[in-house]
């Protein structure tokens, strides 16, 4: 199947946009995200209500990152979409905020997609609701998620990869594979950009791509399908999960003040086996204190096995405290704030 035709057909299945919609489009010049831009100023794709580009300069790669910022602006020049160019010191801001690049990277894009976003839905007078982030994740960006998640250790949930859509977020080309991609580029004769960081094998993602997956291909040549089965598998099963964590969650909370405390009933909670507590916990924990969700698994363990006992206490991270007695488990904000190292270390 063609890339045009994958598209319409994930567009559709999916409904992850409308002609009502306000699309913004993050464009580094990779092949990825060269070719999403092609195909969605094609007019074979579904209808919407506006496009507009956005391209940042995370000023890391010097001269090359200028050249690239050069590249995305005038390939949108010559399909006829405005593009928004924004330089920003993702260095200084993960220093800031203790945060290593990547995260820092993310945070920063979607913040600044989020805020354009805004804009062209007022100027075009488009609901916002209906507004969308046009990622350029791929099949084999799916893939090699899968398998840095899989080395690290993960649940169900993360094994499910990157999703079609979160929230506003939308990842059309997510079944298509990066060969089709390049072979889609080459047949229009259009050129792209290359990141040489992509082939440092020291980083992990470089090197799950260009050692682990040409092992795969050699065992099964057709292994990118069936591993999409796999993670469309987990994702379902996850899902199914989350809802009754979810219910659990709900029905088993005493009272809950967000952003200051929450009490759970042990003795429902010990009706639950552990792997389902666990996830009443986090979902509980989460919904709580959103800062929380960066919790180390071992806290959370410890707060499953609090159940099976009479009194407990701990101190965890986030400036929270967790106190069972009584029959029940409160989880609230502690008079002294701790940061999560400081918590392991005590805990050591």
């Amino acid at each position: 199947m063609e890339l045009i035709d994958q598209l319409n057909a994930m567009i559709e299945r999916h409904a992850l946009y409308d002609a009502y919609s306000a699309l913004v489009m993050m464009v580094s010049g990779g092949a990825d995200s060269t070719a999403l831009l092609h195909a969605f100023a094609s007019g074979k794709l579904p209808s919407y209500g506006a496009l507009e580009v956005l391209h940042l300069n995370h000023r890391l790669r010097g001269r090359e990152a200028d050249e690239d910022e050069r590249f995305v602006c005038e390939a949108a020049a010559k399909l006829g979409v405005v593009c928004h160019p924004v330089n920003i010191d993702v260095s200084a801001y993960a220093d800031e905020h203790d945060l290593n690049l990547e995260d820092a990277g993310r945070t920063l894009r979607y913040e600044q997609a989020d805020r354009l976003l805004d804009t062209l839905c007022s100027t075009h007078q488009l609901p916002r609701h209906k507004g969308r982030v046009v990622t350029a994740h791929t099949l084999d960006d799916r893939i090699e998620t899968f398998f840095w998640r899989a080395l690290w250790g993960a649940g169900t949930g993360a094994l499910g990869s990157i999703s079609v859509q979160r929230g506003h977020i939308i990842r059309p080309l997510l079944s298509t594979t990066r060969h089709e991609i390049v072979t889609y580029l080459s047949e229009h004769g259009q050129t792209w950009r290359e990141d040489a960081t992509n082939d440092d094998t020291t980083r992990t993602r470089a090197a799950i791509r260009h050692t682990l997956i040409p092992v795969c291909e050699q065992i099964r040549p057709s292994f990118r399908r069936s591993l999409e089965r796999t993670m469309d598998l987990a994702a379902a099963d996850n899902a199914l999960l989350e809802r009754m964590e979810t219910a659990f969650a709900r029905d088993f909370t005493v009272e809950r003040q967000e952003g200051e405390s929450i009490i759970l009933d042990a003795r429902l909670m010990r009706t639950l086996e552990p792997t389902m507590r666990a996830r009443t916990v986090r979902s509980a924990l989460f919904e709580t204190f959103p800062e929380a969700r960066r919790i180390d698994a071992h806290h959370i363990d410890a707060l499953v096995d609090s159940f099976d006992t009479e009194s407990f206490s701990r101190d965890l991270p986030f400036g929270l405290r967790a106190c069972l007695n009584y029959g029940t488990l409160r989880i609230s904000k502690s008079h002294t704030e701790q940061s999560p190292q400081q918590e392991d270390e005590e805990h050591e």
